[in-house]
C-alpha cells in the first residue's frame, strides 16, 4: 500500500516538513522537521524516561517505524527512530540508543547499549526489561559517572523507583559531591566531612540502595543504605591543624546516619582510638557529627589545636609524661552547637599551665561541655611548690574557681628557709583566662598571680598571711606589709615591697624606723634590694650582704633571738650602736659584721681606735685597739676617762666565760662612782689629806701606765690583778663585780707620796727603814656594796699602830739589810 506524503504542512503552532504515513498493519511515520510553537514539557531526563517507558507499549503495539528528525520545540530538540527493533532518542536531557532483544505482548527486553542522562552526567549500558502490563520496568547493568565506573540494579514499580549501585575503585570524590551538591542540598559542615576533611588516596562504593518516588520525587533518607571503603586516608579537623591518618575507613550509611569504621588511626604518628565517628540526620535536617575518640597521646599543642576547631580551650599543655584520654564531641551544624564530653588522666608528666612549667604526679581532667573539672589534681613546681586542687574551669567565660590543698611551698635563700609551708588545706581559689593576661586569685591568702605576654605579676598584698609560715616574717617581727614581683622571663624579676609597723633595730634622721619601701632586683638568683633613699642596700648572692650608711643600730645585748640565715656579712658607714641594756653609744665610722653557720665575727673603727670580736662554737675572743676616753665614755655613758689610750685582748670559750687583759696609758679617771666615794673618804680622815695633790684630787686620777686582769664567768666578773701606776700614787687591787645584782666586791692598795719616798727611797738605810722593801707608804681601801654607790672602808687605825712598830722592826733588820 502507499502512503500519504505531505512535503510542507502549516498549521497556527505547528509545522512539519516532508511528513510520509503509511499504514500496513502498522503505522509508519518519517518526518524530516516538526516545529511546534511551545515549550516542551520536559524538565530533566527522569521525565523523558518515565513517558518513554509509558508511550512505549503505544509504540511498540500501533507503529511498524518511526523515524522524526528535529522535533524542535521553543527549548529543545528531539530526535526519534524506532525500527526493526531498534530504538533511539535524542534530546536536551537524554540520548538512549536500545535494541530490542526478546518480546511478548506485554514484556519486552531490551540491550541499552548506550543511555546518557544528560542532566546528571550518568551513562548506562546493560539489559533492560518491561513489563507493561504489571508496569514493572528492571535494569541490570553498567553506569559511569564523572569518570567513576560502577554496576547498578534499578527496578521501577508503579511509581516508586528501587535502586542498588557499586563502583570499582575511584580516586576523588570532589566531581561527585559538586554535581550531587548542585542538586541535592546538603549541611556544609556535613559535606565537609564526607569528602573535604576525610580524604583518602582511593575509594570503593560497595553497595548503596534506596527507593524514589518518582511522582513525589521523596527519597526516603531513612530507609537509604550503603557501605563504601576508603583507602589511606587523612582527616583534617582544620587547615591548619596536622591531620589525622588512617589506614583504611569502612563507611557505612544506614537509618539517615553515615558510620565510619577506622583502621589503624594515627596521628603525630602516634596510635589513636577511635570509638565512633558519625554523622547523623545526613539527608535531613538538624544533622550533626559524633567523635569519639580515645587516646595514649600527650595533651598537647596537637591536641589543643584540635579542640581549638571546637570551640574549646584547656589551658594544659602536656611536654611528656603518661596520659590517657577519651573525648566525645557531639557538633550540630545548624545552628552550630557542640557538646563535648571527655576524661584525660595525667600521671608523672611534665606541663605547662599559663606559659608556666609544672609536674604532676596524677591530675584528672573530666571536660562536660565547655566546663573543665579538676578533682585533687596535682601540680608541681620545681622544688617551689606541691599542690593539689579541685575546682571546675568555665571555657566560655574563661574562668577557674575551686580549692587547694599545699602539700608544700618552699621559698629558699642560698638554702636557708624564707617561706616554708606544709599541709595547708583547703584554699580558696580562682582564675581568669584573658588575651592579653590570665589573673590568678588566692583568697584567703590574700594573693595575686598575673600572667600576661609582656610580663607576669605576683601581688601579696598582705604579709601578715605568711607570717607564720616565713622566717624572716618571724624574726622581723612583720605584720603588716606587701610584696609585689614583676617578671618578664621568669628569670629576672624586679619588686617592691612595703613593710609597715614594723620593729627595727634601725634609727634613721633620729626616728625609729617603722616602715620600709624597698626595692628588689633578682637575676640569676643575685638579689639586690635599697630602702631609705640608698642609706639601706642588700645583696644576696654568695652570701647575704647588707650595707648600712648614715644612720643608728639599737642593740640590745638581753636578746636571745639567733637567726637561721646564715653567711651573712654587715657593714656600715658613720654607724653608731645604741645599747639600749647600757643605754650608751658604741661609735662607728665604719664596721663589719661576718654571720657565718657556726661563727662570727664583728669589727668597728672610730677614728683610731678599733674594737672587734670573734666567737664561734668553742672560743670567743675580743680585742680593742687605741681605744681613746672619748670612745669608751660613750660606751660607758659616763665622763670617766680623759685623753690616753687603751687596749684590750680577752679570750675564752663564749662571750660568758673568757679571760681578758685591759692596759692604760697617760689617762685620766674621774667622775665615776667609785673614784668619788674614795676621794670623799679621803676628805674626811686627815690623816689621808696629803693625797690630795694635783695628780690625786678631785678632778681625777692620772694613770700614766695600767694593767688590769680580768675573768668573766656568766654574770660575774672577777678581777684578778689590777695595776695602775699614778703620778702621785699607784693603785693594787683584786675583786669582783656581779652584773645581775649590781654588787661589787673589792680589795684596794693605795700606795703614796711617791714625791717623798722618791727621795727617801735613795738613802739605802734610811729609806729602808722608814718606807719599807717596797720603798712606799701604803693605804689599804675596802670596795663593797652597789656599782652605783658603793662603800668605802679603809685600814688607817690598823696602819698608824702597827707603823711606828714596823719601822722599828725594820731599824734591827737594817744592819743585815746593809749586808744584803
Amino acid at each position: 500500500m502507499h502512503g500519504i506524503s505531505i512535503q510542507h504542512l502549516t498549521l497556527p503552532k505547528l509545522k512539519i516538513e516532508r511528513l510520509y504515513i503509511k499504514l500496513d498493519k502498522k503505522l509508519t511515520v518519517t518526518a524530516h522537521e516538526i516545529n511546534i510553537k511551545r515549550d516542551s514539557k520536559s524538565k530533566n531526563s527522569t521525565y523523558e524516561i518515565s513517558k518513554i517507558i509509558s508511550y512505549f507499549k503505544y509504540l511498540n503495539l500501533l507503529f511498524k517505524s518511526v523515524s522524526l528528525k528535529n522535533i524542535s520545540y521553543d527549548n529543545e530538540k528531539v530526535n526519534l527512530l524506532y525500527k526493526d527493533d531498534i530504538f533511539y532518542i535524542n534530546s536536551k536531557y537524554l540520548t538512549l540508543d536500545a535494541k530490542i532483544r526478546k518480546k511478548s505482548k506485554y514484556i519486552i527486553y531490551m540491550d541499552i547499549k548506550q543511555m546518557i542522562l544528560k542532566d546528571y552526567k550518568i551513562e548506562f549500558k546493560g539489559d533492560l526489561s518491561l513489563d507493561m502490563k504489571r508496569k514493572i520496568y528492571n535494569y541490570s547493568g553498567k553506569f559511569s559517572i564523572l569518570n567513576i565506573d560502577g554496576s547498578a540494579k534499578i527496578e521501577i514499580k508503579d511509581s516508586m523507583l528501587y535502586y542498588k549501585i557499586a563502583t570499582s575503585y575511584f580516586k576523588s570524590l570532589n566531581p561527585i559531591m559538586k554535581e550531587i551538591n548542585s542538586r541535592v542540598f546538603i549541611e556544609p559542615l556535613a559535606n565537609a566531612w564526607i569528602y573535604k576533611k576525610i580524604v583518602a588516596k582511593k575509594y570503593k562504593l560497595n553497595y548503596l540502595k534506596g527507593k524514589i518516588d518518582l511522582k513525589t520525587k521523596e527519597f526516603f533518607p531513612n530507609s537509604i543504605e550503603g557501605s563504601a571503603v576508603a583507602n589511606q586516608v587523612s582527616i583534617r579537623f582544620h587547615q591548619k591543624v596536622t591531620p589525622a591518618h588512617a589506614k583504611k575507613v569502612i563507611v557505612t550509611l544506614k537509618n539517615n546516619t553515615l558510620y565510619f569504621n577506622v583502621t589503624s588511626p594515627t596521628y603525630e604518628k602516634k596510635k589513636i582510638g577511635v570509638n565512633d565517628i558519625h554523622i547523623y540526620n545526613i539527608l535531613t535536617s538538624k544533622n550533626g557529627i559524633v567523635v569519639d575518640i580515645s587516646s595514649k597521646t600527650l595533651l598537647d599543642k596537637h591536641i589543643h589545636n584540635i579542640l581549638k576547631n571546637f570551640g574549646i580551650k584547656i589551658p594544659i599543655t602536656q611536654t611528656d609524661g603518661k596520659n590517657s584520654s577519651n573525648i566525645s564531641l557531639d557538633v550540630k551544624f545548624r545552628p552550630f552547637e557542640i557538646e563535648a564530653k571527655g576524661t584525660f588522666v595525667v600521671k608523672n608528666s611534665h606541663f605547662k599551665l599559663l606559659n608556666l612549667p609544672l609536674y604532676t604526679k596524677y591530675a584528672k581532667i573530666r571536660l562536660d561541655n565547655f566546663n573543665v573539672f579538676l578533682k585533687k589534681s596535682n601540680i608541681v613546681y620545681g622544688d617551689l611548690f606541691d599542690i593539689n586542687t579541685t575546682g571546675i574551669l568555665k571555657t566560655k567565660s574563661e574562668t577557674y574557681s575551686g580549692k587547694i590543698d599545699i602539700n608544700s611551698l618552699l621559698i629558699n635563700i642560698k638554702k636557708d628557709p624564707v617561706l616554708e609551708i606544709s599541709n595547708l588545706k583547703n584554699q580558696n581559689i580562682s582564675l581568669k583566662i584573658g588575651k592579653v593576661k590570665n589573673i590568678m586569685n588566692f583568697d584567703n591568702l590574700k594573693t595575686r598571680l598575673v600572667f600576661g605576654k609582656k610580663y607576669s605579676e605576683f601581688l601579696l598584698t598582705d604579709l601578715s598571711k605568711y607570717r607564720n609560715f616565713s622566717t624572716i616574717l618571724k624574726e622581723g617581727q612583720i605584720d603588716k606589709g606587701s610584696l609585689d614581683i614583676l617578671t618578664k622571663d621568669f628569670k629576672k624579676y624586679s619588686a617592691k615591697l612595703k613593710l609597715y609597723n614594723l620593729k627595727t633595730p634601725l634609727i634613721y634622721h633620729k626616728k625609729i624606723v617603722k616602715d620600709l619601701d624597698v626595692d628588689m632586683q633578682i637575676d640569676k638568683g643575685k638579689i639586690t634590694a635599697s630602702a631609705l633613699h640608698g642609706m639601706l642596700s642588700l645583696m644576696l648572692d654568695k652570701h647575704f650582704i647588707l650595707k648600712l650608711q648614715d644612720m643608728d643600730i639599737l642593740v640590745d645585748s638581753n636578746s636571745s633571738k639567733i637567726s637561721k640565715i646564715s653567711n651573712i656579712s654587715i657593714s656600715g658607714k658613720n654607724v653608731n650602736f645604741l645599747l639600749k641594756d647600757m643605754n650608751s653609744t658604741l661609735l662607728s665610722n665604719k664596721f663589719t659584721m661576718n654571720i657565718f653557720k657556726h661563727s662570727t665575727r664583728f669589727v668597728t673603727m672610730y677614728k683610731d681606735s678599733q674594737l672587734g670580736y670573734e666567737q664561734n662554737r668553742s672560743s670567743f675572743s675580743m680585742h680593742g685597739k687605741n681605744l681613746n676616753s672619748y670612745f669608751l665614755d660613750t660606751i660607758l655613758n659616763k665622763k670617766i676617762l680623759q685623753g690616753g689610750s687603751f687596749n684590750l685582748e680577752s679570750a675564752g670559750v663564749s662571750s660568758d666565760m673568757f679571760n681578758g687583759k685591759l692596759t692604760i696609758k697617760d689617762s685620766i679617771l674621774k667622775d665615776f662612782s667609785l673614784f668619788n666615794n674614795i676621794m670623799a673618804t679621803i676628805n674626811t680622815i686627815p690623816s689621808l689629806l696629803f693625797l690630795k695633790n694635783p695628780n690625786f684630787n678631785e678632778q681625777g686620777y692620772l694613770v700614766k701606765k695600767g694593767l688590769i686582769n680580768f675573768k668573766k664567768n656568766g654574770k660575774i666578773i672577777s678581777f684578778d690583778k689590777i695595776i695602775l701606776h699614778g703620778a702621785s700614787a699607784d693603785i693594787y687591787g683584786f675583786g669582783y663585780i656581779d652584773l645581775k645584782n649590781k654588787k661589787i666586791d673589792m680589795d684596794l692598795e693605795i700606795k703614796t707620796l711617791k714625791d717623798v719616798s722618791n727621795i727617801i727611797k735613795n738613802i739605802p738605810l734610811v729609806g729602808y727603814v722608814i718606807l719599807g722593801e717596797d720603798k712606799s707608804i701604803s693605804t689599804y681601801i675596802k670596795v663593797t656594796g652597789k656599782t652605783d654607790n658603793p662603800k668605802i672602808s679603809t685600814q688607817i687605825l690598823k696602819d698608824t699602830i702597827n707603823t711606828p712598830l714596823n719601822i722599828i722592826k725594820r731599824a734591827i733588820q737594817a744592819p743585815f739589810k746593809i749586808f744584803k
